[in-house]
């Protein structure tokens, strides 16, 4: 009696695309979940960068301001203010473009950047809040009291805001991380009331992973 050989059996041509097929889905899913783990670490940075500065604007606004006086005998000093930081002189950097797919270092030299307005008896801007960058950065930043809102040109048509007040303030970063022309916005801000300077508890954003 002739014993039977077993059969050796291969994977069939099916099953062989069925695997490709899997593992060319997974990498599909590997690239878009590496990509989005970059972006939402990049745009960590204007989550903290907009909580330095509203703490700086809450810092600033309450300070007391007094004006420099001589206060005769029987007269009382002028009532002390708490006031906002007056607008930036420029957004940093000035342009959407230095920031356009690439990172831009600061020059934080003496009336540069955001140092620009630090050079006045009363700093404003990003003086008076204390604000400063050091490292490269993705983002251009903006800072402005009132109603106006922002005014830097990485600003996006229809960004979402809230509706700012003569009393408020707002800060903004804006970027454009791969380059393609289109702006992400990061906008916050605050209120005063009642001599004291509250921040918005959330950050209104429009596009923020382009």
């Amino acid at each position: 009696m002739i014993p039977k050989r077993k059969v050796r059996r291969g994977f069939t041509l099916i099953e062989l695309m069925i695997v490709v097929a899997i593992v060319g889905i997974l990498a599909v899913l590997a690239v878009f979940g590496v990509r989005r783990y970059l972006s939402n670490a990049k745009s960590a940075e204007a989550s903290n960068s907009l909580g330095m500065l509203n703490q700086g604007a809450v810092a600033a606004y309450e300070q007391e301001t007094t004006p420099a006086e001589l206060i005769g005998p029987g007269k009382s000093s002028t009532t002390s203010l708490h006031s906002l930081c007056a607008a930036v002189t420029a957004a940093v950097p000035a342009k959407i473009a230095s920031v356009k797919g690439v990172k831009y270092v600061a020059d934080n030299g003496a009336g540069n950047d955001y140092a620009k307005d630090g050079n006045v008896v009363a700093p404003t801007g990003f003086a008076c809040l204390r604000f400063e960058i050091n490292q490269p950065q993705f983002y251009q930043y903006e800072y402005n009291p009132g109603a106006g809102g922002g005014k830097a040109d990485g600003r996006p048509a229809g960004a979402n805001t809230p509706k700012w007040v003569a009393t408020s303030w707002e800060v903004a970063a804006y970027g454009d991380l791969n380059g393609d022309g289109r702006t992400s916005a990061f906008i916050t801000g605050g209120d005063t009331l009642s001599g004291r300077a509250i921040t918005v508890t959330t950050i209104d954003t429009t596009d923020p992973e382009e």
